[in-house]
């Protein structure tokens, strides 16, 4: 019988993660919009993120019901619209698979009937994490709700104990490396005239770190740098390969890539390390 429940919440967690990946799709596409980062055409005017059904983007179709089912109508649609026959981006399928995975992934590695709530914090901060990579490395912002919703909830996981983080640490994390990476920015933006870190990596990275602690900005600050330059180099190499083709990643001029991606990488490591360690 405990073998049977075993594997039954295994099963749960999979198609619970499947189901909140298609809807951090919806998240990626239509917060954008609702924040006016990306052009709105007619039929999306009054776009919201429950508002309206989900409906072909190319051809504004209805989606039917049975062509909603994370991942799996995707394999049968054979990666195409039932109506236009327009390619559906592997990014949907490829986001529902992988919260698929972490969701299991979490259970099998820190699920405990006793303590189910723990599992809680590295769910939803992978969530987070990813919806805010993925949008800024397609839009070169992040949004300030992302940010203080990915704070505040770290404050209370903190608060309440459900995350390992003391509050003392948390709230001295957030005042010291916001200081740290302001003055970065401003010292920057004042010696070289343009923007280097912006708005909204300070904010990341304040807004992390109630999820790891003051004990560990050397390691973020440090970590996330050395991803960054790691995503830098095979951005610029990518666009070398694709540029016979016309093809560029991120802007035209393949000089600017996205802070945040590094950050939410490196937070994400170090969370998940402290996590195991505790």
């Amino acid at each position: 019988m405990e073998s049977f429940m075993y594997y039954f919440y295994l099963i749960c967690f999979l198609l619970v993660g499947l189901s909140v990946g298609s809807f951090i799709n919806v998240v990626i596409y239509r917060l954008p919009l609702t924040l006016g980062l990306q052009q709105i055409n007619e039929q999306e005017k009054e776009i919201g993120l429950s508002w309206p059904p989900s409906h072909c983007p190319q051809c504004n179709a209805m989606i039917l019901k049975r062509d909603n089912v994370p991942l799996f109508s995707w394999i049968f649609l054979r990666g195409k619209c039932r109506f236009c026959k327009e390619p559906i981006p592997v990014i949907y399928p490829l986001t529902e698979l992988i919260h698929g995975l972490w969701f299991a992934g979490v259970f099998l590695l820190l699920f405990k009937q006793d303590e189910a709530l723990f599992v809680l914090p590295a769910i939803l901060l992978f969530c987070l994490l990813y919806v805010i990579a993925i949008i800024d490395f397609k839009n070169y912002i992040i949004p300030d709700s992302l940010n203080y919703f990915l704070l505040w909830s770290g404050m209370i996981f903190s608060v309440t104990g459900i995350n390992a983080v003391s509050p003392l640490s948390a709230v001295a994390g957030v005042c010291v490396i916001w200081t740290i990476t302001y003055a970065i920015m401003a010292v920057y933006e004042r010696v070289k005239c343009t923007t280097g870190l912006g708005g909204g990596d300070v904010k990341l990275f304040s807004a992390v770190m109630p999820w790891i602690g003051i004990e560990k900005i050397h390691y973020l600050i440090l970590l996330s740098s050395v991803t960054g330059l790691v995503i830098v180099l095979v951005h610029r190499y990518s666009n070398r390969l694709l540029s016979n083709n016309r093809v560029v990643l991120g802007d035209d001029s393949g000089r600017y890539v996205p802070f945040g991606p590094a950050i939410c990488l490196s937070a994400l490591y170090l969370f998940m390390l402290q996590t195991f360690m505790h």
